[in-house]
């Protein structure tokens, strides 16, 4: 039997195994043909659009009435007082209703960010954050007509103090906004409130366009603090921020929180190609000889992940591998090593050589009395 594989639909035969493995070397959009012969008989099939890959920049389309990402109450902060919310977006229209809009950003009982296209008691086109207060007040802030558009990347942020202060930032730059009416202290519990990021818990408020990075903070912030951080990838275990879904798995259908244990579900969503944002700052060794840069590739991974790391000096190396709850998973190396540049692969497997489960790990590299920490995603 003769099998004929070609991986990107142009007519050149690129593997004549049963069962090949295959390396898109650019992101894109692929359709995969395969033609099996016996000699005498030919069949052949054509997928289109099976395969697509990313550059690592990865986000999340909401194409659907009941579009939604998911993150369970028991693991997420209770909004009461000062937070930071954020998001990158890509509007395709201001939501669901032609005249309104009322597309969701983010709700979670007592805090909710939506799209206004034309509703008469908002500016047309703004960014409207709605909350209700322990009071039993509710307060709405806005941002100034047509400071939001469509078919365009725009980095918006809410901030709230806790008392009677609202700041709404749309790509770095604070709005000036209308309160028709103003908040009045802390919100009301929502403890037992899910989140949900793109639509309403009734599914009847979907997002229309792409959302990608979004992050809560757990103080107020001011111009300054917002325009720092985002253009940038973050760590996850920067002071204040409570979780970060980076959405770049790229696959599958959870996002993970790297900030937290609040990894949320995904539904009816498709993955496209997200913000190209900056890469995350590495950590520097104060001791310059070591001019040491620690980094993992692929991430997410699966089923294995090479951790490399430079090292300026021969010196005494240890690779460990955490999970988020501080637990060590395995030992990679702990060993005098040369200087040089290091590759480390991790499997996926623990000390027992078990396969550990879907989720956020650390790995640690420890060079004599320095340490350097990052996180990856594996995906099963």
């Amino acid at each position: 039997v003769n099998w004929s594989w070609d991986f990107d639909n142009d007519g050149i035969i690129d593997s004549n195994e049963q069962n090949p493995d295959w390396i898109y070397g650019e992101p894109g959009t692929y359709s995969v043909r395969l033609e099996v012969s016996d000699g005498t008989n030919t069949n052949s099939v054509l997928e289109v659009d099976i395969i697509q890959v990313f550059n690592g920049h990865t986000a999340l389309e909401f194409t659907d009435s009941e579009s939604c990402i998911n993150c369970p109450a028991e693991n997420s902060m209770n909004l009461i007082d000062a937070f930071t919310i954020e998001a990158w977006i890509y509007l395709y229209s201001y939501g669901p209703d032609a005249s309104w809009g009322s597309g969701r950003i983010f709700d979670k009982s007592a805090v909710s960010i939506f799209l206004n296209n034309q509703f008469p008691l908002y500016p047309d086109q703004s960014l409207i954050v709605k909350m209700h207060h322990s009071d039993g007040t509710l307060s709405t802030s806005t941002t100034p007509a047509t400071s939001l558009q469509l078919n365009q990347w725009q980095h918006v942020a809410v901030s709230y103090d806790g008392i009677d202060q609202v700041r709404i930032f749309v790509d770095g730059l604070q709005m000036m906004f209308n309160q028709p009416t103003a908040p009045s202290g802390n919100l009301e519990d929502n403890s037992q409130e899910n989140i949900f990021i793109g639509n309403l818990a009734a599914m009847n408020k979907a997002f229309d366009g792409i959302i990608d990075e979004v992050r809560i903070w757990n103080f107020f912030m001011d111009q300054t603090q917002i325009q720092q951080n985002m253009n940038s990838y973050l760590h996850g275990w920067e002071s204040g921020l409570m979780h970060y879904w980076q959405v770049n798995e790229g696959n599958g259908d959870t996002i993970f929180d790297l900030a937290g244990s609040n990894n949320a579900e995904i539904h009816d969503l498709n993955w496209c190609a997200g913000i190209e944002l900056d890469p995350v700052e590495i950590s520097t060794c104060e001791i310059p000889a070591f001019n040491f840069i620690l980094k993992n590739y692929p991430n997410p991974f699966n089923p294995t992940t090479t951790i490399s790391f430079n090292l300026a000096t021969e010196t005494n190396v240890s690779v460990d591998i955490y999970n988020v709850k501080g637990q060590k998973v395995k030992t990679l190396v702990n060993e005098r090593m040369p200087e040089g540049q290091h590759e480390v692969i991790w499997d996926g497997l623990n000390q027992d050589n078990n396969s550990v489960s879907s989720g956020v790990y650390l790995y640690e590299v420890k060079i004599e009395n320095q340490k350097f920490l990052n996180r990856m995603i594996l995906i099963k």
